[in-house]
């Protein structure tokens, strides 16, 4: 699809959940993460907050442009999810990318304290 970044998906090393992330260009720049469980048994997922995952735009100097979280307000309260075998847990935003060109990386975060993932994706605006 022209205008979409994905970078290979990677398993995390000391879990049995694999993550990618991809990043669509177009009027917006939509982002999304996804943490699938490969193993044949129940992950529990332990979140220290109401906030599940956060996505932040570097520029190519690696300072932060856009962070999703910014204004927004999250429950205090833990929460786990648990994720069952073969289940994907999606995580989908859009950054509002008017006036800016150029080269950006996208970081895509599970904040997850158990299974914390981070991936990136690199991508240009015209």
């Amino acid at each position: 699809m022209p205008g979409e970044h994905q970078p290979a998906a990677h398993q995390l090393t000391d879990t049995s959940l694999a993550a990618s992330a991809k990043v669509a260009v177009g009027s917006n720049v939509k982002l999304a993460l996804q943490v699938t469980n490969l193993a044949n048994h129940t992950v529990e997922v332990n979140f220290p907050s109401g906030q599940t995952h956060e996505f932040v735009v570097l520029d190519s100097a690696g300072a932060e442009v856009w962070r999703w979280s910014t204004g927004r307000m999250f429950t205090q309260a833990l929460q786990n999810r648990e994720v069952d075998p073969e289940q994907t847990l999606s995580f989908r935003e859009q950054w509002d990318s008017h006036g800016h060109h150029g080269r950006y990386t996208a970081l895509a975060t599970l904040r997850s304290s158990n299974h914390p993932v981070e991936e990136r994706v690199d991508f240009v605006l015209p």
